[in-house]
């Protein structure tokens, strides 16, 4: 078989490249390999133990069907660079002329005595493991959770609000450190626990222990805990195993790819997970795994197959927001943390406004907002917000986009803000104004 474009990988980067050639490209012969029948949405894992079912959380086949994108599930095994060709497992070869990696990312193995044992899952799983674990839950009580990842504590609270013990470990001092600074990572971790998820902190697995089946979790302290499952949120690495094969080059960090997302084969492009990142701020590669990353990689490739390599990326400023309970949190950027490891010369500040105005509103809650700028340059280089609703979110991609476009202190205080009583702060109060007039000072 002969196309066009072959994307291999169904996750959020493959759907969206091919999604977005075939808009660029009415004609294109557009192929997408995918080994999986089903194909799950990373996102949307956590909410399978309360709020949806596992069949209810897939990737919709049929709309690459209504755009004439034709889905082989397959694996693909061999990419034969010099002749073009894909190798599939079931015999099957295709050539190209535009291949796209989008292998995303797997979980890798703790290394931990017993960790092969039943009753432990990855985050990173099939469609039918996940299903497995949905079963294994229903003659379940208690539950490990290893990683204070955002996945690690969105999957904790909703298994505590389902009604299961919960046990959420992180080897860090705080949960969710590589995103937050202690302030705003202490305020989560507090929240977790006030809501029924027991969490250690500063503490690893020693040992799994169990015959055959999971029993018993040994910790680096001694201390022995009974569990009945474990699913492990941490230790999530690209999937360059092809791509190291066919001899493109390859770090540590992912598929090693240029500006324009173009491996070092002139013909094939890497995007999401498995391609390296490199840090919008520090110019550092990274390993940031994020759908939205991989969804804006996918579009950009897109468009420099068919228009040219005419889009770069300068760099990523990842960007997070998440949902637990009734709070919303949420950064992007560097943290204070981060700023300090790279020796970045910086300030920062914090405010803590309501974030609807009058304050005689009903409803109206604290919107905590922590900015971080270069001293010398006074640009904005990070940003935390924690609050109660999503204009969170709203923020941050703000705050985002203010990183991206190289944006100063000065240039947010000449900037009026959009605001209305019912979804925004007073513009009295603008949150991002009153950070920027102190970095003033």
């Amino acid at each position: 078989m002969k196309a066009n474009v072959v994307v291999i990988g169904g996750g959020p980067a493959g759907v969206t490249v091919a999604l977005t050639y075939r808009l660029l490209n009415e004609t294109a012969k557009i192929v997408l390999i995918r080994k999986d029948e089903k194909q799950p949405i990373p996102c949307g894992i956590p909410y399978i133990f309360r709020k949806i079912n596992v069949k209810n959380n897939l990737m919709n086949d049929e709309v690459l069907k209504r755009n004439n994108i034709e889905l082989i599930i397959d694996r693909a095994i061999k990419v034969d660079r010099f002749n073009r060709k894909i190798v599939l497992e079931k015999n099957e070869e295709l050539t190209y002329e535009y291949l796209i990696l989008a292998t995303g990312s797997k979980p890798m193995d703790l290394g931990v005595k017993g960790e092969n044992l039943k009753g432990i899952f990855y985050v990173k799983e099939s469609y039918e493991r996940l299903v497995e674990l949905k079963e294994a839950l229903e003659n379940s009580s208690t539950v490990t959770i290893v990683g204070g990842s955002l996945a690690g504590v969105e999957i904790a609270y909703e298994l505590a609000k389902a009604g299961y013990k919960v046990l959420l470990i992180e080897t860090l001092p705080h949960i969710l450190k590589l995103n937050f600074d202690v302030e705003f990572a202490g305020k989560i971790e507090n929240y977790l626990k006030d809501e029924g998820v027991n969490v250690l902190t500063s503490i690893s697995i020693a040992e799994f222990r169990g015959n055959g089946k999971l029993r018993e979790i040994v910790l680096t302290s001694g201390k022995i805990l009974e569990t009945d499952i474990c699913l492990i949120t941490t230790g999530i690495v690209p999937n360059t195993s092809l791509a190291k094969n066919a001899g493109l080059e390859v770090t540590d960090y992912g598929i090693k790819v240029d500006s324009f997302m173009l491996t070092s084969d002139p013909r094939i492009y890497a995007i999401g997970d498995c391609a390296e990142k490199r840090d919008f701020i520090t110019g550092k590669p990274a390993r940031y795994m994020l759908a939205s990353i991989a969804a804006m990689e996918a579009r950009v490739a897109a468009v420099n197959i068919a228009k040219g390599n005419v889009l770069k990326i300068e760099g990523i400023v990842p960007k997070y927001v998440s949902k637990v309970g009734n709070i919303v949190f949420g950064a992007a950027g560097l943290t204070e943390t981060q700023a300090k490891e790279n020796n970045v010369n910086y300030k920062a500040y914090t405010v803590t406004v309501k974030d609807k105005y009058p304050q005689a509103l009903p409803g109206v809650e604290d919107l905590t907002i922590k900015l971080i700028f270069s001293r010398k340059k006074r640009l904005i280089i990070g940003g935390q917000v924690l609050g109660y609703s999503e204009y969170v979110g709203s923020l941050v991609n703000t705050i985002g986009a203010l990183i991206e476009n190289y944006v100063t202190a000065d240039d947010i205080v000449l900037s009026p803000q959009a605001a209305h009583p019912l979804v925004s702060p007073s513009p009295i109060a603008n949150p991002l104004a009153k950070i920027s007039l102190n970095i003033l000072k």
